[in-house]
């Protein structure tokens, strides 16, 4: 948290919030960016591909949302609003059967 509010003074993040990033490129945020309580934050890697989050200013991240990037991408617009309990997940696992 303190690392990403020196990077994002204005973001606006509550401590029950779930945070995980492999490294400073994995999450970039807008200004005035609002993550509310108990949501889930992640950006990692699957071994190969870094997982990248990207959240435009002005965006609102509902309660208990989760933002799963897994070896892939998530972007999220300017001023876009995400409602309580949305989930965004992108995970580059190869789901092809046999």
């Amino acid at each position: 948290y303190r690392q990403l509010k020196r990077r994002y003074p204005d973001l606006s993040i509550d401590l029950s919030t779930l945070l995980n990033y492999q490294d400073k490129p994995s999450i970039k945020l807008g200004s005035r960016v609002r993550i509310a309580p108990w949501s889930e934050i992640l950006a990692m890697t699957d071994g190969t591909h870094p997982g990248r989050l990207t959240i435009a200013g002005g965006t609102i991240i509902g309660r208990q949302s989760r933002l799963i990037a897994i070896g892939e991408r998530i972007f999220i617009g300017q001023n876009c609003q995400l409602g309580d309990r949305v989930s965004l997940i992108a995970n580059s696992a190869d789901r092809t059967t046999p």
